[in-house]
């Protein structure tokens, strides 16, 4: 076989290579590329035999690229020992190869055969890798939030740098275990976690939990933890994976905020109840009667029997202050608020309107019930007051609204409603007041 048929022959199980393969004389010429080096370096079929080897290097290289081959001495054996270098295609552009060189003959003269991989990819790959793990620790550590994983056949558990630190512990002193990452959950969490997890496992599910952790410090940081399973080709799970984030301050601000928020709620009340509650009697005032008042007349499912109302009135009340004091008036007005309060039902309200006037409101009423109870008022207070106050007596003016009456006045605004029915009563104490006090009149609603 002549020099140039065993070329020819090489040059052809070359051909049949992935990888790009370069031989190259001693004088650096190149004496065979396959197809795969000419497509890697940008040049047509058969365009790199004849070209100095050194065209395909960067000007860094290519100066020391006589002294490099002098001093090789490899064997085609040791293709394995590659190293990383710079090429430079037809265009100028530079990239990186992987490069093993062995030293043979071929055709009775010394040659370098090269075998050469693109490493373009792979770089790129690692080079993308690195930067996502950098801005992976990065938002980690901005956000507080690590990783974790379990393989369940070998039982080994990874943490993050993260995971340490929330965990308080020094990655090069401590190697985590599953059992103490229970453990480091606050004991009464700890049957929850595991909980969790097993559920995962069976369920083949993912799972968010967030529980309170003990850290090496004993101190309490509450942490949620959110995790997935995965499962190999048999449906068995065979590791749990997932995040971690340490969400103490979170947590306690939200503490804050719904004490602040329950505080807020519990002076809301206090100050609705006492812009509502008469100071004195602590029966409602003026202005929870007319509120609730209005509230009433709406809700017509409430007046099916209609509505009675009692204005009523301490006779002589400016007597018992000129003659006794107002501490001994102001203990007639409690006592008074409180047999009215005794002697309701729960759907009834009794209001203080000022001075000593009370009004009685009877929800869900028949006419012919309003008078027996106002009678029965007058008598309780009439025979009930303690003995160490004055005689007192009241006088009662009532009047009553059916449910057609209400129906009737439903269009006029709920103020004009209320007065109405207050003119009424008002105009019924007077007449009980002008018949000698201590009783009871009534007057009807006039529309």
């Amino acid at each position: 076989m002549t020099d140039t048929q065993s070329q020819n022959t090489l040059h052809q199980s070359f051909n049949m290579l992935a990888d790009s393969v370069i031989v190259i004389g001693t004088d650096s010429v190149i004496q065979i590329a396959n197809e795969a080096a000419d497509k890697m370096f940008g040049y047509d079929i058969g365009e790199l035999v004849g070209l100095d080897v050194k065209t395909l290097m960067p000007k860094s290289i290519a100066d020391n690229h006589d002294v490099m081959m002098n001093s090789h001495g490899s064997t085609i054996h040791n293709v394995g020992q590659s190293r990383q270098v710079l090429a430079k295609r037809r265009d100028g552009s530079l990239f990186p190869i992987e490069i093993a060189i062995a030293k043979q003959t071929i055709a009775g003269a010394p040659a370098y055969v090269g075998v050469v991989r693109d490493m373009s990819l792979r770089v790129q790959a690692e080079s993308t890798a690195r930067e996502r793990l950098h801005m992976l620790t990065m938002t980690e550590q901005m956000a507080g939030i690590g990783y974790w994983s379990v393989d369940l056949i070998s039982n080994q558990l990874s943490w993050s740098d993260q995971v340490y630190r929330i965990h308080g512990v020094d990655r090069s002193l401590y190697q985590p275990n599953v059992e103490d990452a229970v453990n480091f959950y606050h004991p009464d969490d700890r049957d929850k976690v595991t909980r969790f997890i097993s559920q995962a496992i069976e369920q083949k599910s993912s799972f968010e939990f967030e529980l309170r952790l003990l850290n090496k410090h004993s101190q309490v940081r509450y942490v949620r933890s959110k995790g997935d399973v995965e499962v190999n080709s048999e449906g068995d799970v065979v590791a749990l994976f997932g995040v971690f984030q340490d969400v103490t301050e979170y947590k306690l601000i939200q503490q804050q905020l719904e004490h602040r928020n329950q505080t807020l709620m519990q002076t809301t009340i206090q100050l609705e109840h006492q812009a509502n509650t008469d100071n004195l009697t602590g029966i409602a005032n003026r202005r929870a009667f007319f509120t609730e008042m209005a509230q009433l007349l709406d809700s017509m499912k409430m007046m099916d029997g209609g509505l009675g109302l009692l204005m009523i009135d301490i006779d002589h009340f400016k007597q018992i202050n000129d003659t006794h004091g107002h501490d001994t008036g102001d203990k007639v007005l409690m006592e008074v608020a409180d047999m009215l309060k005794l002697n309701t039902r729960g759907l009834d309200m009794v209001a203080r309107l000022g001075g000593e006037e009370f009004v009685v409101v009877l929800p869900n009423s028949k006419i012919h019930h309003i008078a027996p109870i106002a009678e029965r008022y007058r008598q309780n207070i009439e025979m009930g007051v303690s003995d160490h106050l004055p005689q007192v007596t009241i006088s009662i003016g009532t009047t009553f609204v059916s449910a057609s009456q209400l129906t009737s006045m439903a269009a006029q605004p709920a103020k004009e409603r209320i007065n109405a029915l207050l003119k009424q009563a008002d105009l019924a104490l007077y007449k009980a007041k002008s018949a000698g006090r201590n009783q009871v009149q009534h007057e009807e609603l006039m529309l």
